[in-house]
């Protein structure tokens, strides 16, 4: 009988190493991750888990997030991106695979805007297949779009140069063609003299 405690209490003890030692590698992952973490139920609306992240970013805790997108979702989504995210979202979940990438407006605490790819997936499903959970990895890509916008600025600003230059020399092709053209004339003028 003590051989048997022995033993239980040794798996016992390996266990609750092991669920440590998991637990302690996944908050390590998730405090290293520069994205925001969490976890979403669909019968709630709640996130029954928010990593620090989203506070680092968005300046809102877990509850002021959640409150914010049951109560006033136009409030934090910006409006440009409201309606097609909400679409998207609803045909996803309907009928569409696990993953889904979204990317939309969020306005942080302090009223400016942060553009963010949130890689949706689902988590768990009910019995007829409707997500329960989705876990999510939401990036905050504003660097990103900024450095996007400002190359599309720089190649309008040179597609104008080019057109203006090609204008250009169109214009002095088309003086020196006259000029070309009208040699012949001048050097008879100016043998007739």
């Amino acid at each position: 009988k003590d051989c048997e405690e022995i033993t239980f209490n040794t798996y016992d003890e390996i266990t609750r190493n092991r669920i440590e030692e998991n637990e302690l590698f996944v908050k390590k992952v998730v405090e290293a991750s520069p994205s925001i973490l969490y976890v979403f139920d669909m019968k709630t609306g709640d996130a029954t888990y928010l990593s620090k992240k989203a506070e680092d970013i968005l300046g809102y805790t877990n509850e002021e997030l959640t409150s914010l997108f049951k109560t006033q979702p136009n409030g934090i989504v910006h409006p440009e991106d409201m309606l097609n995210a909400t679409k998207e979202y609803t045909a996803w979940i309907d009928s569409g695979p696990d993953l889904k990438v979204l990317e939309y407006r969020l306005k942080d605490k302090q009223g400016r805007w942060h553009w963010i790819r949130n890689y949706q997936n689902v988590f768990k499903r009910d019995e007829r297949g409707k997500p329960l959970q989705l876990v999510a990895n939401a990036m905050d890509i504003t660097e990103l779009k900024n450095a996007e916008d400002n190359l599309k600025k720089l190649n309008e600003s040179l597609e104008n140069r080019v057109k203006a230059q090609t204008e250009e020399i169109q214009s002095s092709y088309e003086q020196i063609k006259l000029i070309i053209e009208s040699l012949p004339q001048l050097a008879w003028t100016a043998d007739k003299d």
